[in-house]
């Protein structure tokens, strides 16, 4: 047994290179056009309730910088002003500028906004591609119930990233390490080659938003392009979720290629994987501290069709006839008659129970495999995902998120007759 443990213990500061909040900007105007200082202008988290309140300046500008990603309503509060009420929803890292025009009010009267189109980013000249976690699991992707449970393969989605053979991600045309991953602010990069580490991803099912920049990325994110994950939070509801996801080599067609064995028959791995698990989330302290937290389990028994080259069924009777070169008695220094050496007992049970036998037609040749077969092979991940948000102040609030995966593997090394090998790893990522 091969036993890897890795310990990953991470804590971010508050320093805004690590940020992912967004950033709400704008100006207020009256009917005319002229700008509206000393506007009060409160936002709103329609999920948290959480709440953020400013005053527009001299020349009628606002700014409400580190807010979460979500959606939120603004209200406008203006003496002599109809109060003006809409939503908007922000992204990660994203800058949008929204400006208001108020009407002067008569009798008591609120402007509602709705149905608005969505917000254009215009303060940052970026090229974003954004998905929510409910968006990821209606796409049709192959990487539930497979041997990784990583979302990384979502960004190949974006225009201009592609995936090379070693499963390396390159985004508008640069090389794999001049981008930079990071799940809620905090980076995942490998230090060595580049690219993620591919298990410290959440679970899909705990993703709010994945987002993969592809040009003008800030310098405050080091590299040239960004794959920013953030994670869900707990919300004034308790809710909770169930999922399951199989996949079963009996619903699978055979491909035209598949090697076939001696009868002709399609050699065709076997596979019933499963990924299962569940989501919980609400409030600890209503209005203040919230909890989510996911469990994901895989279970994955499959088989992989491997060849290799066996002692051929002629070799075992002693019939060493297909060999050119004459072969040599030791003892007496002859030449075996038609390379037909006699067959020791004791070594024909070793290889026997060494080597099983070859099922291809490729006679005695040693030149290509003559065993096509399945190989059994075990894989299991257990991951919880957990995050925990507690409002210091309104303007203040902490939060802690840990993701931990155990995963196992285990087979055969070779074939059935020759030893298995198995391999033990234990991710951890504490972050506050």
């Amino acid at each position: 047994m091969f036993l890897a443990a890795c310990l990953l213990s991470l804590i971010a500061g508050p320093a805004l290179a690590q940020s992912t909040f967004a950033t709400l900007t704008g100006t207020v105007l009256d009917s005319s056009g002229a700008v509206l200082p000393g506007v009060t202008i409160t936002v709103t988290n329609t999920r948290t309730r959480s709440t953020r309140t400013v005053v527009t300046d001299s020349v009628g500008n606002y700014l409400l910088p580190n807010l979460d990603a979500g959606e939120y309503r603004i209200v406008t509060a203006l003496s002599g002003f109809a109060e003006q009420a809409r939503q908007i929803e922000l992204l990660a890292r994203q800058t949008v500028r929204i400006d208001l025009q108020l009407q002067i009010a008569g009798t008591r009267e609120q402007v509602q906004v709705v149905g608005t189109s969505p917000v254009i980013e215009t303060e940052r000249a970026t090229i974003d591609n954004s998905k929510s976690g409910d968006d990821i699991n209606k796409l049709a992707l192959n990487f539930r119930a497979t041997s990784s449970t990583s979302p990384i393969v979502v960004a190949t989605l974006a225009p201009g990233v592609q995936q090379d053979s070693g499963g390396g991600i390159s985004l508008a045309g640069n090389l794999p390490y001049m981008t930079s991953f990071s799940v809620d602010g905090v980076s995942i990069q490998r230090t060595r080659g580049g690219g993620p580490m591919r298990d410290l991803f959440p679970s899909v099912e705990s993703i709010e938003e994945f987002k993969v920049t592809t040009a003008g990325n800030n310098a405050e994110y080091m590299q040239a392009t960004d794959v920013t994950t953030t994670t869900k939070s707990g919300t004034n509801r308790v809710k909770g979720s169930a999922f399951w996801f199989n996949q079963n080599s009996k619903f699978s067609s055979v491909s035209r290629f598949a090697p076939r064995d001696v009868q002709g028959n399609p050699i065709k791995p076997e596979i019933n994987a499963n990924t299962a698990g569940g989501t919980a989330g609400g409030p600890i302290v209503h209005n203040r501290t919230f909890f989510f937290v996911t469990y994901e389990g895989v279970r994955r028994p499959f088989e992989t069709t491997r060849s290799q080259i066996v002692p051929p069924d002629a070799f075992r009777q002693g019939d060493l006839s297909s060999v050119q070169k004459p072969l040599i008695n030791p003892s007496t220094g002859a030449p075996y008659p038609n390379n037909q050496v006699p067959v020791n007992p004791v070594a024909a049970k070793v290889i026997e129970r060494l080597f099983p036998r070859q099922n291809q037609p490729t006679g005695a040749a040693l030149n290509r495999p003559n065993l096509i077969y399945n190989a059994s092979r075990d894989f299991a991940v257990d991951g919880v995902d957990g995050r925990i948000d507690h409002a210091l102040s309104a303007n203040q609030r902490l939060i802690g998120r840990f993701t931990i995966k155990n995963r196992d593997e285990s087979g055969l090394a070779t074939n059935s007759k020759i030893g298995d090998q198995s391999s033990r790893t234990t991710l951890r990522q504490v972050v506050v």
